[in-house]
């Protein structure tokens, strides 16, 4: 299993994305982990034989992973997969695309209130959604287009068998009585494994 990293991402403005290790060739402006040193660097170009880090030290391609992004995303602790599909009303969103606006920067998340068939143009766009923002001013209901958004869904956490600090001296005790008693059938296996049987018969009831 890939070792995952968690990063900000620069293409969504600083949102911290999980990403993997792989190994292959890095490109230009992806990130690499160092083999050895564990450093982490963007690749600003990539030769037959090496890569040229944000750094400026060059490293070999056999000396390096690359860090290839993942669709999850962690917001205030929570992990969310990004999901190229139609949003729906109660729906968490992150703009991905933005239009330039103040209000529909890359990296900000919106709740869906309710869809919208038009857009601010008044163009028919039933792919169009409205999202709520509340702001220091007031309150703005706006349009984002289908594309420019990812849906946030919720990642169910891993969950960890663990064991109390309570119940570890009885599980502890447990493990050493069990210890004890195949130790003590060992020998007792060792004192019988040399003694020969003989057939009875049943018949004559005599050996």
């Amino acid at each position: 299993m890939s070792k995952i990293h968690v990063l900000p991402d620069e293409k969504l403005n600083g949102v911290l994305r999980e990403y993997i290790e792989i190994e292959r060739r890095a490109y230009a402006g992806e990130k690499i982990i160092g083999k050895n040193t564990g450093n982490i660097y963007t690749v600003l170009c990539a030769f037959s034989n090496s890569i040229e880090t944000d750094s400026g030290k060059y490293i070999h391609h056999q000396d390096y992973f690359v860090l290839e992004p993942t669709d999850i995303v962690r917001i205030d602790g929570e992990r969310y997969r990004m999901v190229d599909r139609k949003a729906k009303v109660g729906d968490r969103i992150i703009i991905i695309n933005g239009y330039g606006w103040y209000r529909d920067k890359v990296g900000d998340i919106y709740d869906v209130i309710h869809p919208s068939k038009y857009d601010f143009e008044g163009n028919d766009n039933s792919k169009t959604y409205v999202e709520y923002e509340k702001n220091a001013y007031n309150d703005v209901i706006h349009f984002v287009r289908r594309g420019n958004y990812r849906v946030l869904e919720p990642v169910e956490p891993i969950k960890l068998v663990t064991i109390e600090n309570k119940n570890r001296k009885s599980l502890n005790d447990l493990l050493s009585n069990l210890a004890y008693r195949l130790t003590q059938l060992e020998q007792d296996f060792k004192q019988f494994k040399d003694i020969t049987v003989d057939k009875f018969d049943l018949k004559t009831n005599k050996i």
